[in-house]
């Protein structure tokens, strides 16, 4: 349990497995789950710079999760939103769920991991030209 933090004091963050992973250009969907919608500010950081706040009305009682989701989870949560973020260069990032404690400071309150890969284009129809000399010497 975290001393001096506003509710909600847990909460987890989680994306589907996508065959093959994610490319720059995707859109990955987040779940966040919390167990309380009282409190201070939540937010998301996506590790590469930028930050979503999340508006506490968004939080919605867990009826049902995705497919992909392990169903005890409805037991550790009671409350659910989602976060969707392209990014737009291949790396490895850090994505953090943040709560305040009662200075106002970011306390962490889940991380995870996604890996992002180079977006695969299938080239169609290329023509390729090239220019040769009358030596012979080409381009």
């Amino acid at each position: 349990m975290l001393e001096n933090v506003s509710a909600p004091t847990g909460g987890l963050l989680v994306y589907a497995d996508r065959e093959g992973g994610y490319s720059s250009n995707s859109q990955v969907v987040f779940l966040l789950l919390v167990n309380d919608t009282f409190g201070d500010q939540l937010s998301v950081t996506f590790g590469d710079g930028q930050r979503h706040l999340v508006n506490h009305k968004e939080l919605t009682r867990i009826d049902e999760l995705p497919d992909w989701t392990d169903p005890d989870l409805r037991k550790l949560f009671s409350y659910r939103t989602t976060v969707s973020k392209v990014y737009r260069l291949p790396g490895t990032y850090d994505v953090c769920l943040l709560t305040n404690d009662s200075r106002g400071n970011a306390v962490e309150i889940s991380r995870t991991s996604i890996a992002i890969g180079y977006e695969e284009t299938e080239l169609k129809h290329v023509k390729l030209m090239t220019c040769v000399d009358d030596d012979g010497s080409g381009t």
